[in-house]
């Protein structure tokens, strides 16, 4: 299981934030990419959800 500290300056924005160690819990889905030439870049990712819905992700990035 995955161990989380926090930033306790964070603690205005979530007050569960301790900087003591606290179980963690990440879920999603994570896309490796090869580094990106610098400029701007739209991924487009399109799927359903857990019943069918098509859905579809979008993120412009600008790389440095």
């Amino acid at each position: 299981m995955p161990i989380a500290w926090g930033d306790v300056t964070m603690q205005p924005f979530d007050p569960c934030v301790t900087a003591r160690r606290q179980p963690a819990v990440s879920d999603g889905f994570y896309l490796p990419f090869k580094p990106m030439a610098p400029g701007e870049h739209t991924i487009v990712i399109n799927g359903h959800d857990m019943v069918g819905v098509p859905v579809t992700l979008t993120w412009h990035l600008t790389v440095r």
